[in-house]
């Protein structure tokens, strides 16, 4: 014999009847009470024949004898074998009579949506008297709108266990409860407890719309617009991005935020907006926030301070013309495609200048930079008794008075004035000193504090003219200290009131005529005198001279009329030998100084010039000795012999070519040198070297 166990739900307890013998020759009706008591197993024999059992096949058919109104099949597994009952019917009063228990439950506290997702559940608890469990058999769920004032019908009689309640009123509070009915018909009442009720309030729906103002590039993937929803403590409650525009469910009462900032934006590049990005959710809404695409603007302001400020003429932000004053540090940002411009001279006395770019136009990048007004204003002028005219040597270039300029802080600059000038008017004007003090040429340093004006004074001279009458007369005329010679006439300065001693040579020689000095035109009769510039203007002192008629001659001898040099090579030297000799002597009743010059030369020849490597040159010295003198004692530059007349003084073509005395004489000595570095071809050529004699110049 087998048996079967029927546990309750409650698990509580078991109570096994075994061989419970039913009798199968007579039905036993559905009305008699055959089970009391706790938990019963219902056995049954299978007859092959009579009662309300019986075997047809391969399988039992059964009518619950019972009282169970729905015949059950059961697999054969053999015949003889014993099945058993599970199913039984119990008479009224000795059936399910506890009430079933359910509960319910929302998603989120606070729905991001306006459909709210809800879930209950059930139990149907056996009872330990009656052995029993019908189940559940439906829900009944309501909702109420007004805090749990009023309750609404929502599912009636429903088999389901989750439903979808919508939509809901944005903003809105609503609450859910549940009761379940068994299969006996019992019916769990509404819970009024609120821990037994279901909570959930609809999210606002906000949208966010981001532009950038127009100039700028435009959002992408890289570069958003970052928002928060906080609630009333800050916490973060969820975070978004977008590029465009965005929706965002917001628990009512609470914060969202959007970023000023997009995540594209650094130090030196952003995308900000100055419109409102916190708003306080009350209620379903649209806003937009307009974003500026800037640029970084440093600019270090050299030179300025609080005195002394430079001007923003230009700066375009947020797409209107910010302008002030600023020394120091400039910080600030500019739109895209903007423009910036300060000015070119700042605020205050003296106003400094500067030489840098100052001016951006169409700002596509951050500009770090400096701007330096370091420059200063600086004057240069001459002073001539009122006038400010004349010339200027600035920095070496000649430049006209008055000259205006910017010299940078702490660099140097030569400043010259140019003296004597403006020769015009019977005066002109000579260099007396700078207004720092110095001479005329002066090296000046910008600093601060600085002179913005360097003013050179000068004083007038008037012309005081001596002049030899007549004419003729070349000798030297001395003014003070200084001797001027070969002239009949000479024009010194002097100041007014200025005391000066001039003289005149007591003889001059020209030609053949000896000049005697006579007198001045006041008669005085010494060749010296000194005079005052008593008058302010030109004067002019006359010395007359008497003239004797006298011989200046000259002769020469020579081996031969032909220096014959032969042949030379490319740097070749050749000096006179001791009988190519060439004697001069002076047969006058004159002292004579001797002259030399090229009269006919080739194309080959130097220039009047300093020698070249690719020419030839001749030079000369005039000596007393009879032998020539060494290639080292011909001087490079003062024996060069030229093609236009060189005359000879205690420097120049040796010592003893000059002040030649009446009897007195001297050798000429030549040195030719070929060229270094040439190409000439194979050439013959004939230079003509004259001499020339003049009376000597005491």
């Amino acid at each position: 014999m087998k048996e079967q166990i029927l546990y309750s739900k409650t698990k509580t307890a078991l109570l096994i009847i075994a061989a419970v013998a039913l009798l199968a020759a007579w039905p036993i009706f559905a009305d008699t009470p055959e089970m009391s008591g706790g938990n019963h197993i219902i056995q049954r024999d299978a007859f092959s024949s009579g009662g309300m059992i019986g075997r047809a096949g391969g399988a039992f058919s059964a009518h619950d004898i019972i009282g169970q109104s729905s015949p059950m099949s059961y697999p054969d597994s053999g015949a003889g074998d014993e099945y058993w009952v599970t199913h039984g019917y119990l008479v009224p009063g000795q059936y399910d009579t506890l009430s079933p228990q359910s509960w319910i439950w929302v998603d989120h506290l606070y729905t991001p949506d306006t459909f709210i997702v809800v879930h209950w559940l059930g139990d149907d608890p056996d009872s330990l008297t009656t052995g029993s469990d019908s189940g559940i058999l439906f829900y009944d769920v309501q909702y109420s709108d007004d805090w749990g004032t009023s309750w609404n019908d929502w599912l009636v009689e429903t088999i389901d266990t989750t439903g979808i309640f919508g939509p809901a009123t944005m903003g809105q509070e609503y609450w859910f409860r549940v009761r379940a009915t068994d299969g006996r018909g019992n019916v769990e009442p509404y819970p009024t407890l609120e821990d037994s009720l279901a909570k959930t309030t609809v999210d606002y729906l906000i949208k966010f719309i981001a532009t950038v103002a127009p100039g700028g590039d435009p959002f992408g993937p890289g570069n958003q617009i970052g928002i928060e929803h906080h609630d009333t403590s800050m916490t973060v409650l969820a975070i978004d991005s977008t590029q465009d525009s965005s929706y965002v469910w917001c628990i009512p009462s609470t914060d969202i935020d959007i970023h000023t900032l997009s995540s594209g934006s650094d130090s030196l590049e952003r995308w900000f907006t100055n419109d409102i990005t916190s708003y306080l959710v009350g209620s379903a809404f649209s806003f937009s926030a307009e974003y500026w695409h800037q640029h970084r603007v440093i600019l270090s302001l050299l030179g300025t301070d609080p005195l002394h400020e430079a001007e923003l003429e230009t700066f375009i932000k947020f797409a209107g013309d910010s302008t002030g004053f600023h020394s120091g540090i400039y910080d600030n940002w500019v739109d895209n495609q903007g423009d910036v411009r300060f000015s070119e001279f700042t605020t205050g006395v003296p106003h400094y200048r500067t030489m840098d770019v100052r001016e951006w136009t169409t700002v596509t990048d951050a500009i770090i930079d400096t701007i330096d007004y370091n420059y200063l204003a600086i004057v240069i002028r001459n002073s001539f008794a009122g006038l400010d005219t004349g010339k200027i040597i600035v920095d070496r270039d000649t430049v006209d008075s008055p000259y205006a300029v910017y010299w940078g802080a702490g660099t140097p600059h030569v400043i010259e004035a140019v003296t004597p000038q403006l020769e015009v008017g019977g005066q002109r004007y000579v260099f007396m000193a700078w207004n720092l003090g110095g001479t005329e040429k002066q090296q000046v340093v910008i600093s601060s504090p600085y002179i913005s004006e360097y003013m050179a004074y000068f004083s007038t001279q008037y012309p005081i003219t001596v002049t030899k009458s007549p004419e003729d007369p070349y000798g030297w005329i001395s003014w003070d200290d200084d001797t001027v010679w070969g002239r009949s006439q000479e024009t010194f300065w002097s100041f007014f009131m200025g005391e000066h001693k001039i003289e005149v040579s007591d003889s001059d020689a020209y030609a053949d005529t000896i000049w005697l000095f006579n007198r001045w035109d006041d008669y005085r009769s010494q060749t010296w005198r000194y005079i005052t510039a008593m008058s302010p203007g030109p004067s002019e002192y006359t010395a007359f001279y008497n003239d004797t008629t006298s011989d200046m001659n000259l002769s020469f001898t020579m081996s031969d009329s032909v220096w014959n040099v032969d042949s030379m090579h490319r740097g070749e030297t050749k000096i006179m030998e001791a009988e190519d000799s060439i004697k001069v002597v002076n047969d006058g009743d004159l002292p004579l100084d001797w002259g030399l010059w090229i009269r006919d030369g080739g194309i080959y020849w130097a220039p009047d010039s300093t020698p070249a490597r690719d020419r030839y040159t001749l030079r000369g010295r005039f000596t007393l000795e009879s032998e020539p003198p060494t290639s080292y004692e011909f001087q490079y530059l003062n024996d060069l012999i030229y093609t236009r007349m060189k005359w000879s003084n205690h420097t120049v073509l040796g010592p003893e070519g000059f002040d030649v005395p009446p009897t007195g004489w001297s050798f000429i000595w030549l040195k030719l040198q070929a060229p270094s570095s040439s190409s000439y071809p194979t050439f013959n050529e004939l230079i003509r070297v004259g001499i020339l004699c003049r009376a000597h110049m005491p």
